[in-house]
């Protein structure tokens, strides 16, 4: 793995990561067969349109997902990446609303999809740090309007775009990690990459719709030891430069 590209020119990495980096810390991904989303018509709870029409079942499902926060801790793949940190330059753009990779230690992370620790009020967007359950009768305390979680819901639009592109911008190389790929935009990134001529890997449990347009994958492991084997990797080809 990058055997022939000049490990000198890599300073600054773009990594995207999905549920499969936090399956390890206890919780289920989202579209494996027995993961969140089975027995659920996803629509009925992560849109927009269901949030309107049902929002207890909305914020029931989402209660549940913050109440089994408490008692999760990051693994070894999400401490991988913080030790990173101290050899290069690292952003993390990650899909996953757990806040596992900020409670390892990473310091530069965009949760394009929100957080479950976060919520805001529907009438201004006043944002606040959650931790209990959230309901419809919880109103915000400065306008008094009401709360929900805050988080990306199908027919949303993603957070952070025009700084996730800057980055990709800037970045050396792409690292894709325990991310099916298979949702727009963060699916995109790698052909942005192709298009720079910048490396790209694929760290994954199993190869995606997407494997084909990365220069190098690992499949085949846990992320715990596939992103800590290409973490000690990385750092040993530069240490010999």
């Amino acid at each position: 793995m990058l055997d022939n590209y000049d490990i000198s020119l890599i300073n600054n990495i773009l990594f995207l990561s999905g549920s499969g980096l936090d399956a390890e810390s206890g919780i289920q991904t989202f579209r494996a067969a027995d993961g969140l989303w089975a027995g659920h018509d996803v629509y009925s709870v992560c849109s927009a349109t269901a949030f309107k029409n049902d929002p207890d079942t909305v914020y029931s499902f989402y209660n549940k997902r913050r109440r089994e926060l408490k008692s999760v801790k990051p693994n070894q793949a999400h401490y991988s990446l913080v030790d990173l940190e101290k050899e290069f330059e690292v952003n993390i753009v990650t899909q996953n609303i757990s806040g596992l990779h900020k409670k390892a230690g990473s310091t530069k992370v965009i949760e394009l999809h929100g957080s479950l620790k976060k919520s805001f009020c529907l009438d201004n967007n006043h944002t606040f740090d959650w931790e209990d359950d959230l309901n419809a009768s919880d109103l915000c305390p400065i306008c008094q309007s009401q709360m929900r979680m805050g988080i990306v819901m199908f027919e949303e639009n993603v957070y952070h775009l025009d700084e996730v592109q800057n980055l990709a911008n800037k970045a050396d190389l792409f690292v894709s990690t325990g991310t099916s790929l298979n949702v727009f935009p963060a699916n995109a990134l790698v052909d942005f990459f192709k298009k720079r001529n910048k490396p790209t890997i694929e760290i994954n449990l199993e190869r995606t719709v997407k494997s084909d347009l990365f220069d190098y994958g690992i499949y085949d492991k846990p992320a715990t030891q596939s992103i800590t084997e290409f973490k000690d990797l990385l750092i040993k080809k530069k240490r010999e430069k």
